[in-house]
């Protein structure tokens, strides 16, 4: 469960391949991480089933495989 107007509000500053500096929010790189989450199919890494994200709510769900040992 993560909070999405939080997210949002924290802001880092990093530098392009090009040296240019840019503004990133840490909610944009929760769903870069996501979209390359879904495309991972591998035995030793953490199922994600489901991601609940509606426009009216201020949280983010990731429903995942449960960990029983970590």
């Amino acid at each position: 469960m993560m909070h999405k107007p939080l997210l949002e509000k924290q802001r880092a500053i990093r530098y392009s391949p090009t040296g240019e500096m840019e503004m990133i929010n840490y909610l944009d790189t929760v769903y870069n991480e996501i979209e390359i989450w879904a495309q991972i199919s591998h035995p030793n890494i953490i199922k994600m089933y489901e991601i609940i994200d509606a426009e009216e709510h201020d949280y983010l769900y990731l429903i995942l495989e449960l960990a029983d040992f970590g």
